[in-house]
């Protein structure tokens, strides 16, 4: 939503490996005077960096980083981080662009696996885990984030649950040009 607008620029990456579909990614587009990350792929990467680089002050003290960490049948999270004498932390990240003036918003279309996951992360904090919803904000002109309860009223209903449960929010804004990508400011 609010990305597909006729006649936004956008960003392409080649790729010359010949096994591919297509021979480019959609990186980045232009909206609303604003350059967006788009693909599905870089949200992972960039939490990975921030991990690595120790990025976020409750975070220190996880030297390990497990990535698609399977929890049951029906579930993988996106990473694992472990450290000496500290409780295993479990962190699944979304992908957000969807904005309304200077709010970003998460989700925008129904997530029931979003939801599932928000309820998994809820029980793994009650089992004495911690857990972290890590929303990666491709964008750098929002100032707050919240949860669309006008698209997805389910989902921002478990949100609020699994803050009340334990499972800590991260909202991180990302700036983003044609020749990188850096972080930007955390918003929650």
């Amino acid at each position: 939503m609010g990305l597909l607008d006729g006649g936004n620029t956008v960003y392409l990456s080649k790729s010359n490996d010949p096994k591919r579909k297509l021979a480019h990614t959609l990186e980045m587009i232009e909206a609303e005077g604003a350059l967006v990350g788009v693909n599905t792929q870089t949200p992972n990467k960039l939490a990975r960096l921030l991990f690595q680089q120790k990025h976020f002050e409750e975070l220190k003290g996880y030297d390990a980083i497990h990535s698609e960490v399977k929890l049951n049948a029906q579930t993988r999270l996106d990473f694992a981080l472990t450290g000496n004498d500290l409780p295993t932390c479990y962190v699944e990240v979304k992908n957000v662009h969807y904005t309304k003036g200077q709010t970003a918003y998460f989700p925008d279309a129904v997530t029931t696996r979003g939801q599932r996951h928000l309820r998994e992360l809820s029980e793994l904090v009650q089992a004495g885990n911690r857990a972290i919803m890590l929303y990666i904000i491709q964008r750098d002109d929002v100032e707050a984030f919240d949860f669309a309860d006008f698209i997805d009223p389910t989902y921002a209903q478990l949100a609020k649950e699994a803050l009340l449960h334990g499972v800590v929010l991260m909202a991180q804004t990302f700036t983003l040009s044609p020749h990188g990508i850096k972080p930007f400011k955390r918003i929650v």
